[in-house]
C-alpha cells in the first residue's frame, strides 16, 4: 500500500503506521524490561466440581507465587484467577489486595499480606 494512501486516510498517523509496517523505526531498542506479572497454572484431564480440591490447589498455587514474590522483594495489589473449561469457556475475575505502607518491614504485616493474597485467590471458588 502506498504511503500516500495511508497519509490521505489516516493523516500523520498513517505515515507512522506505514513506516513501522515496512520495518522503518528509529525507536531505540530496550533490551531489558522488568517482568510485570507472575503466574502459575494447572491443567486437568477433565473438569472437576470438587471445591475442596480446587481450594487446596489454589492455596498451594498462591503460596508458590507468594514465595516467589517475597524472594524477588516484590508486592502485588491484584490477584487474577482464570478458569477455562474443557469446551474453552473461560471466566476471569480479579481481586485487589490492600497493601500497607509498612508491609516490607513488619513480619506480622507480611503474614497478613500473604493471608490476604491467599484469601483473595480462594474467594473465586
Amino acid at each position: 500500500m502506498p504511503v500516500e494512501l495511508m497519509e490521505n486516510v489516516l493523516g500523520e498517523n498513517g505515515i507512522a503506521i506505514w513506516r513501522k509496517a515496512n520495518g522503518i523505526d528509529t525507536t531505540p531498542v530496550e533490551p531489558y524490561t522488568e517482568r510485570k506479572s507472575l503466574s502459575t497454572e494447572e491443567t486437568f484431564d477433565q473438569d472437576t466440581i470438587d471445591i475442596d480440591y480446587l481450594k487446596s490447589l489454589i492455596v498451594a498455587m498462591t503460596e508458590k507465587l507468594a514465595f516467589q514474590l517475597r524472594s524477588e522483594d516484590k508486592l502485588t495489589a491484584c490477584v487474577t484467577i482464570k478458569i477455562r473449561y474443557s469446551n474453552f469457556d473461560t471466566h476471569t475475575t480479579q481481586s485487589r489486595i490492600p497493601i500497607l505502607p509498612t508491609i516490607r518491614h513488619s513480619s506480622i504485616a507480611q503474614k497478613n499480606y500473604s493471608t490476604n493474597f491467599t484469601n483473595a485467590a480462594c474467594s473465586f471458588v
